[in-house]
């Protein structure tokens, strides 16, 4: 009978202790919206916090997307996309199922048809007309594909800023293999669109995720038993305002705030199971950040290798320093988005007119080490995503890394 009344006792405890837990962590969750309308205000609230009006170009997008769905030949669709040019920004309407894990359906704006796009019209025209020395024709090239990348990031979701930093990356890439050309003739206006360049904002997507992410919560919650934790909607805005503020900001004691949730929905599987969403959502936000710097930094080595070459094609060599390069070829010497500093260049063979062997320009990448320069042949292009990369992100080579040894800018 002792044993009995223990158990039960113990239960009792357990029980009341639960109950505690929630109504603590009830106190502690702020009141989100219970229906579509609540939610809707929060959206254009949040866009709003950006300078952005929902809806913002939007009826555009909405006109053409379907002929660009079915378009086959590659001169209809410049004139489809041509449209789309003068529109400066886009930006989604609050989604119809505003609140639910389904809205983010409603604001992808048909991402992977994008890509079709870029592989069979934009990249193919825009290497033509680099191939045959028409700057022309390669400047409109790259405004359709910019419209394109503005009308991806409109949604200001994760997923959304990926696409946008694949289309601006696609026509770096191109750029890249063509800058003898860039830098030979009258270039000026690629470079300006280089420039200009939309390159994916983290802040903006991280915000607009939190809206649909606390919403897929709040969805789940409603259907969840009474051991769920209730404390997953404040945790997750927190977590997506510590990163915001990382990444904007620069503030570290933020980012290491938001890697100890991350930390212990790892590895603490009681408190992860109580906090479902919470697992599903967090771990992706560290490695967006830096998919979304990637594109910046390659834009950064694209503009510096165009004045090396048009530094060439004056001078007959390299300059020994990317300082002699500014203020007349370049604005400024532009810095390493992953270090303290300028992009690292060192010069190899300044007699040499390929860029491969004459100089060597990189980053230290995500891993924020200089590794002199030195590549993973089996995947240069992760040194600007993977923090455990054992390498830098070397813009002017590829295949053959040189041996490690430093240098500076």
């Amino acid at each position: 009978m002792t044993r009995r009344r223990a158990l039960i006792a113990s239960i009792a405890a357990v029980a009341l202790a639960l109950i505690i837990t929630t109504a603590r962590c009830s106190l502690d969750t702020p009141s989100y919206p219970s229906t579509t309308q609540g939610w809707t205000e929060r959206w254009d609230a949040a866009a709003q916090e950006f300078d952005r009006m929902p809806g913002e170009g939007w009826d555009t997008w909405l006109d053409i997307s379907p002929d660009l769905e079915t378009a086959t030949v590659r001169d209809d669709a410049a004139v489809l996309l041509d449209r789309l040019v003068p529109v400066g920004r886009f930006t989604v309407p609050a989604p119809a199922l505003a609140g639910t894990e389904a809205a983010y359906d409603q604001v992808t704006p048909q991402l992977m048809g994008m890509r079709r796009l870029m592989q069979e019209f934009v990249i193919p025209g825009l290497s033509d007309a680099l191939d045959a020395g028409d700057t022309d024709a390669a400047a409109a090239w790259i405004e359709r594909a910019w419209a394109l990348a503005r009308v991806s990031e409109a949604s200001g979701t994760l997923f959304a800023g990926m696409i946008q930093g694949h289309i601006v990356t696609q026509v770096l890439d191109t750029a890249g293999d063509h800058t003898g050309v860039i830098a030979a003739s009258d270039g000026a206006r690629i470079i300006a669109l280089l420039e200009a360049a939309p390159l994916p904002d983290i802040a903006w997507s991280l915000r607009m995720e939190r809206e649909l992410g606390l919403g897929i919560i709040s969805e789940h919650m409603e259907q969840r038993a009474v051991f769920g934790a209730r404390d997953e909607p404040r945790i997750y805005e927190r977590i997506l305002q510590d990163w915001v503020a990382y990444e904007r900001d620069g503030d570290r004691a933020a980012r290491d705030r938001a890697r100890r949730i991350g930390d212990r929905l790892e590895h603490d599987r009681i408190y992860a199971m109580r906090r479902p969403m919470l697992e599903m959502l967090v771990p992706s936000m560290e490695r967006a950040g830096l998919h979304f710097r990637a594109p910046g930094t390659r834009r950064d080595g694209l503009l510096v290798m165009i004045a090396l070459e048009r530094w060439r094609i004056e001078h007959g060599i390299y300059p020994d320093t990317l300082g002699a390069l500014a203020p007349g070829y370049l604005g400024a010497v532009p810095d390493d988005r992953y270090a303290a500093r300028p992009l690292t260049y060192r010069v190899i063979d300044p007699g040499s007119d390929d860029p491969a062997e004459a100089y060597l320009l990189y980053s230290v990448g995500a891993n924020g080490t200089d590794n002199g320069g030195v590549v993973d042949p089996f995947g240069p292009d992760a040194g600007l995503t993977t923090p455990n990369y054992p390498g830098d992100y070397v813009f002017n080579q590829r295949a053959t890394p040189p041996a490690a040894g430093g240098g500076g800018p």
